[in-house]
């Protein structure tokens, strides 16, 4: 198995849960410890995951949009077509960037909506298609595919949407979290500019939690995520003031 073939195995491993042992890469991947322990090494140094004792934690905010995109793949697929289905022709919609909600942009082709959005990668992917493209302005943040305005007087402001979609870092039941102070901004001004708040979070996230929170509950109209949620996550999300959509 190849380097970049160990490190998309690894990647995943740590998107299922934070913890990752030594031996479990070792089983899953064929290679020996020492291969591993160097893959870890390498992985840390480019901020893809933490090294600790016996294994690895995930720092999966700091993995490049690319290698994120590939984790779960089909179940944030499915999210996005989900996403896009519930957006009619000639809304405004506000789009924040994200792993997953870059993947609506293959559904979002044939619609005609007004597209807020502060992300490079749905934009550019987007320049053919037959809806109005409006992108954020602020400072580029290559790695994860963003464009964020470190000042007050962000163009979102002058909007007013039907929807926000957004991606989240995690679910637990006391909110949404995510971990860049600079996204959480942005992200509440979509919430405060928009009637109805959709959040896209693949299993993986239910239960994590980042260090800033993004709103209560009672902000949000809907979560969509994939089936394969545990039953400990589901039981504290059935209880929420909201419609929970698993596809």
């Amino acid at each position: 198995m190849l380097d970049q073939e160990r490190e998309k195995l690894i990647a995943d491993l740590l998107s299922q849960k934070a913890f990752v042992s030594l031996q479990e890469v070792v089983a899953a991947c064929g290679a020996s410890a020492v291969t591993v322990r160097r893959d870890f090494t390498r992985m840390e140094a480019q901020g893809l995951l933490e090294r600790i004792h016996g294994g690895a934690k995930s720092t999966m905010e700091n993995l490049p949009l690319d290698i994120r995109r590939t984790v779960m793949f089909e179940e944030k697929t499915r999210i996005a077509e989900k996403a896009v289905a519930m957006c009619a022709d000639g809304e405004t919609v506000f789009i924040d960037g994200g792993s997953t909600t870059s993947q609506m942009a293959a559904h979002l082709k044939p619609r005609r909506l007004e597209i807020v959005t502060n992300s490079l990668v749905l934009a550019t992917a987007l320049l053919d298609s037959r809806n109005e493209l409006v992108l954020t302005g602020g400072s580029v943040l290559p790695r994860q595919g963003l464009v964020l305005n470190p000042f007050e007087d962000d163009l979102i402001d002058r909007y007013r949407a039907a929807k926000a979609i957004m991606g989240v870092g995690g679910l637990d039941p006391v909110g949404p979290t995510n971990d860049d102070p600079r996204l959480i901004r942005f992200e509440q001004k979509m919430i405060a500019h928009a009637d109805e708040i959709i959040l896209l979070a693949d299993s993986a996230k239910l239960g994590k939690r980042e260090k800033l929170l993004l709103c209560e509950y009672s902000k949000i109209s809907a979560i969509i995520t994939d089936s394969n949620l545990a039953p400990e996550h589901r039981a504290w999300l059935d209880k929420l003031p909201l419609t929970l959509i698993t596809v």
